[in-house]
């Protein structure tokens, strides 16, 4: 076909020359007013309404202020006395309010403890499906190192609390927050409340104590609960057993301090927890999710890390969805490390919402001594935690290498599996999945940024005038790329590495971004010179990076997992329950698959 030319469009009749502009100008005012998509991602740095937690049902219960700096000498750890008793005025408001004399609740004895906060975290969250399901009320407990009466324990030489209140961290149902019902009037299932106020409400002889050992008695010896059933089928038989005739109704009903967990590592850990996600995400615990004011303070002190001024700026005027509105949202603002000297106007964009994405790629890299984990779990052949496996994230999926057989020869079906001689040729592989060096580790962001803009140019990239290769516009191509860069600008990696680590590894990201733009530095290799994109990083920061005072750096972890769940890219560990819980709010707010991957 034909080139349309300059000069064959003056040869027009005038009317087909004014009806070409007219369609011109209309295509034009479409390009710049029509709303971007958002490529599976929730709302990007939107307005919400409500107060910061996003707990507008909380009671009017002044949420104690974080103590900065100690009111001792001796160095020992807060006991966090003021956010304890912050609970009990909680679980008081929530009972005069809320509270039925034909309330039930469960309190699960047998949880977790002295394990890390993924774990236990992983379990609480499953436990609540035994209040939620048997129409109860869910009994919390501390985040707990050390039983009672000790009020310190010991981590690895260091004095740490024996116990730590649930409000430091999060809020929510599990902390409290009532779940209406859809029509608005008062919820179904009672608050849940703390040990404490369990404990002044039931006396030892007014609870039932129950144990695996009868909910198995129950559901049938034939039918074991321990290792082949699926974790749909374990709760069926504990709610059957809960709606008893002579259970169903009692008031206070514990699970037998020391006795087989409801739902072991077996579960939590495997493929048999799938059957529970549909349940999971339907269920109070995460449609009424949500982090603790104090975490929430952290994040909006060093909001700088995570927002660039430009895009808080933006983040404003996007609330008209149009490319109109930020046209006039270019303009840069200085913005030091607290994040609080930002106009509230504009931090109120970023805070009020829970859910809304920031533009960051976040990485989880564990250091320390989890090489010798990983090493361990190469010893077992150990798989990803069970919702990292889901099949909706294949593209990383890792299968565990075999052994080969005494002669040295791979069976002949095998394919998509790896085969070692011993376990020494194991480890290495384990590594690079569960302690991946700098190498690996801007390799894969590499990897992870080239296929999130593929994706992007495929969902939404336009690069030519009516989606044409060039076209009339050439200012267009590329716009994909643009936009992807728009909606990543910083790193942040949750580590508990020591700094010099984290600034090698920060320095080998921002040099690698440097060859991707043609900068003066020397590429390695031919395939770190193939960039098929152009990436800049506007800054790369750490949990290093971050700004705590006294109380809050016992909890500092638990803002890497805010951060995280929000982020518009996060890699993570597929070995690490920590990732797995990240993993699993992520879902919940509806992110790609292909904006959550592992290493």
């Amino acid at each position: 076909m034909e080139k349309l030319s300059l000069k064959s469009l003056l040869a027009f009749p005038k009317r087909y020359t004014r009806l070409f502009l007219l369609c011109f100008f209309v295509a034009a005012l479409f390009y710049i007013f029509a709303p971007e998509g958002n490529a599976g991602s929730p709302s990007t740095i939107e307005l919400a309404t409500g107060n910061v937690s996003g707990d507008s049902n909380y009671p009017p219960i002044e949420y104690p202020e974080p103590q900065m700096t100690p009111d001792n000498t001796d160095n020992k750890p807060p006991l966090f006395k003021a956010y304890r008793a912050y609970e009990d005025k909680v679980a008081q408001w929530n009972m005069e309010k809320y509270g039925k004399p034909s309330d039930k609740y469960i309190f699960v004895a047998n949880h977790a403890w002295g394990a890390g906060w993924g774990n236990i975290m992983q379990e609480m969250v499953f436990h609540t499906l035994l209040a939620s399901g048997s129409g109860r009320g869910y009994v919390w407990d501390d985040y707990t190192w050390g039983l009672p009466p000790q009020e310190y324990s010991d981590f690895n030489g260091k004095t740490i609390p024996a116990r730590v209140p649930l409000s430091t961290m999060i809020g929510g149902y599990l902390l409290g927050l009532p779940v209406p019902q859809a029509n608005g009037s008062s919820p179904i299932l009672p608050p849940s409340i703390s040990r404490r106020q369990y404990e002044s409400m039931c006396p030892e002889s007014h609870r039932v104590v129950i144990d695996r050992a009868l909910v198995q008695e129950h559901h049938g010896q034939d039918r074991d609960l321990n290792w082949n059933a699926s974790g749909k089928e374990v709760l069926d038989a504990w709610l059957a057993y809960l709606n008893k005739s002579d259970i169903k109704d009692k008031k206070c009903v514990e699970i037998k301090f020391g006795s087989t967990q409801v739902f072991d590592i077996w579960i939590l850990n495997n493929e048999r927890v799938h059957t529970l996600l549909d349940t999971i995400y339907r269920s109070p615990v995460l449609t009424g999710w949500g982090w603790s004011k104090l975490i929430q303070g952290v994040f909006e002190r060093n909001v700088a890390h995570f927002v660039s001024a430009k895009s808080l700026l933006s983040s404003a005027a996007s609330t008209t969805g149009s490319r109109f509105s930020r046209l006039f949202s270019n303009a840069e603002t200085t913005i030091r490390i607290d994040g609080r000297n930002v106009p509230s106007s504009v931090l109120r964009h970023v805070t009020n919402s829970q859910d809304s994405t920031l533009p960051l790629l976040v990485l989880h890299l564990r250091r320390g001594d989890y090489g010798d984990h990983c090493d361990h779990l190469a010893e077992y052949r150990s798989q990803y935690i069970g919702i990292s496996m889901l099949p909706e994230f294949q593209r990383d999926s890792f299968v565990p290498p075999e052994y080969l057989h005494q002669d040295k020869k791979a069976p002949n079906s095998t394919e998509g599996v790896e085969f070692v001689e011993n376990v020494d040729a194991m480890k290495p592989i384990y590594r690079k999945h569960c302690f991946p060096d700098i190498y690996a580790i801007k390799r894969r962001v590499r990897e992870v940024l080239r296929d999130y803009e593929q994706h992007l140019a495929l969902k939404n990239g336009r690069t030519g005038f009516f989606g044409s290769q060039g076209g009339f516009w050439p200012w267009i191509v590329g716009r994909a790329k643009a936009k992807a860069n728009k909606r990543v600008k910083k790193i942040y990696i949750m580590s508990n590495g020591d700094k010099e680590w984290l600034k090698e590894v920060s320095e080998a990201l921002k040099d690698d971004a440097d060859r991707s733009i043609g900068a003066r530095v020397p590429s390695l290799s031919r395939e770190e010179a193939e960039w098929e994109f152009l990436w800049s990083w506007d800054e790369i920061s750490s949990s290093r990076d971050i700004v705590v005072g006294w109380e809050e750096n016992r909890v500092s972890q638990i803002l890497d997992m805010y951060v995280a769940q929000r982020a518009e890219l996060f890699v993570g560990n597929g070995f690490s329950t920590l990732t797995s819980n990240i993993v699993m709010l992520r879902r919940k707010n509806g992110y790609d698959p292909i904006q959550t991957r592992f290493w």
